[in-house]
């Protein structure tokens, strides 16, 4: 099976939301599916990275409500602001032409 690299958001997709001032590792909850999900692409061989608006002063106590509800990840990027994110990837398998196409119809 070929690798990939799974990029997930935090706040609203694996935790349930709440303002970064109220954010409690030892009260945090997963949200259903998402536990299981990442650790089975964890244990496939996947690399996770989890990003989150969260700031950097927030990195510890980050890792720690990850380790506690059990999300498994290779990677944390922080601070990366709010709005919706957007990734553009090159894939071998599709022509290039394509991924400026999609890149052009967001705009």
């Amino acid at each position: 099976m070929k690798q990939k690299t799974i990029f997930s958001d935090i706040d609203g997709t694996l935790v349930h939301q709440v303002q970064f001032e109220n954010i409690d590792p030892f009260t945090s909850k997963a949200l259903p599916g998402a536990v299981e999900y990442l650790t089975k692409m964890f244990k496939q061989g996947h690399h996770i990275v989890l990003t989150t608006a969260r700031p950097e002063r927030l990195r510890d106590t980050t890792i720690q409500e990850m380790d506690l509800v059990g999300i498994p990840f290779h990677q944390l990027v922080m601070g990366i602001g709010s709005a919706e994110r957007i990734l553009i990837n090159n894939n071998s398998e599709t022509a290039s032409n394509e991924i400026i196409y999609l890149v052009c119809e967001w705009k």
